[in-house]
């Protein structure tokens, strides 16, 4: 479902322009990617390991931060989500 294309946008430039404390408190610093063609964007994140090329040692590491992401990701994200309104949000000419 979501929210339009416009929407989307709106919500994406929020989080971005609070990126940094969002960076903080994950921990972690994706990449943000504003798909301005689509109507999602995302956010990316990126180890390096080869997943068919990875030891079991690295798959088992690679699980490991993907679980410990998971969590961050709904605290970090969760509050700020919940608090916008996407009736009210716009994007700006």
């Amino acid at each position: 479902e979501g929210g339009t294309k416009q929407q989307n946008k709106a919500v994406f430039d929020r989080l971005h322009a609070d990126r940094g404390a969002i960076e903080a408190e994950l921990g972690e610093a994706p990449a943000w990617r504003r798909e301005d063609r689509l109507k999602t964007s995302r956010l990316e994140f990126r180890r390096r390991i080869s997943i068919p090329d990875a030891s079991a040692g690295e798959l088992d590491e690679l699980k490991r931060w993907a679980a410990g992401l998971l969590p961050r990701l709904r605290d970090v994200f969760g509050p700020r989500i919940a608090s916008i309104n996407l009736e009210e949000m716009t994007v700006e000419a």
